[in-house]
């Protein structure tokens, strides 16, 4: 799937380093940096993985969850709070920006796991969980 991917990044080279430059970007949130037209290149619309694991590797305050529907099942799991009224309606950049802080948060509330890096919190996560997934 990836090299293919990687091959239309290259047929689109200039739309491939601007998505780049907002991605790494200190001044956009990361629901802007999700909700970048990374779709405009084959093979990375969607949840948009890869998307999402390019900008983790610039990110400290990114878990390494890249599938929506876990990072929904975690938050379900794990949080007293619920869903925004508008999560229906939020874009996938904002779900996924609600649902890093909403996480971090939680790990950040226990002593346990207040030190762990985003890695070993996400790595718990799944394998805490696993099955559910």
């Amino acid at each position: 799937m990836y090299p293919t991917t990687f091959r239309n990044a290259s047929y689109n080279i200039k739309l491939f380093k601007d998505l780049l430059r907002i991605a790494v970007s200190k001044e956009k949130k990361l629901a802007e940096k999700v909700d970048a037209s990374w779709e405009n290149i084959r093979g990375m619309g969607g949840d948009k993985h890869l998307a999402k694991k390019i900008i983790c590797c610039y990110a400290d305050d990114v878990l390494p969850i890249f599938k929506t529907d876990d990072l929904e099942l975690y938050f379900e799991l794990l949080s007293k709070n619920k869903l925004p009224s508008n999560y229906n309606s939020m874009s996938l950049g904002e779900k996924f920006q609600f649902f890093n802080q909403e996480l971090l948060n939680i790990k950040e509330s226990y002593a346990e796991t207040k030190d762990w890096d985003n890695v070993y919190f996400m790595w718990f996560l799944y394998v805490t969980y696993k099955g559910l997934t």
